[in-house]
């Protein structure tokens, strides 16, 4: 579809008293393009071809039963549909189901609270630092958290072993 400032033009140039091969072959477009935009009155209006049935048209009614039963699975869907005679893909049923399936639902976390006192959680952490010659150094982190406040405490280390452990535990206590 031209624009239509270059519809403007073509009407200019036919105007101005050239051939349809010649305004052709200034513009680039085709000579069928060229003509068509001239014998219109304006611009031309797109045809669009008749709207061809689906094959699962037929079977719109049952799909909208069985997602009223809730099934949403498009293999399944198809399965049962073949029963009945359709000789379709699953994309078209795919396509159809779409807009019509409910939107997922984050499933609820129950969150796990304690006691104040009851329980805390301790994890080692590897993190990186680059030290004042420019060098990445790595570097053990202690972290504890309380189970009822949340809080926490980290504690830097030399080393991950069992004596760094027990002294942090006993700092962060």
């Amino acid at each position: 579809m031209l624009r239509s400032g270059t519809v403007i033009r073509l009407h200019e140039l036919y105007a101005s008293g050239k051939s349809i091969r010649e305004i052709a072959r200034i513009t680039g477009h085709s000579r069928n393009t060229v003509r068509k935009y001239l014998r219109a009155n304006g611009i031309p209006e797109p045809r669009y071809g008749k709207k061809r049935g689906s094959k699962l048209d037929p079977f719109k009614p049952l799909l909208d039963e069985y997602m009223a039963q809730g099934i949403f699975n498009c293999e399944v869907l198809k399965h049962l549909l073949r029963e009945r005679g359709y000789t379709g893909g699953i994309t078209l049923i795919k396509d159809y189901v779409k807009p019509h399936r409910p939107p997922k639902q984050i499933p609820a976390v129950q969150r796990y609270e304690t006691k104040p006192g009851y329980q805390a959680q301790v994890d080692w952490k590897i993190c990186e630092y680059i030290d004042l010659n420019g060098v990445v150094r790595k570097i053990p982190v202690f972290a504890m958290v309380l189970g009822y406040s949340r809080a926490m405490y980290i504690e830097f280390t030399k080393r991950c072993d069992i004596h760094s452990f027990l002294r942090c535990m006993v700092n962060a206590l």
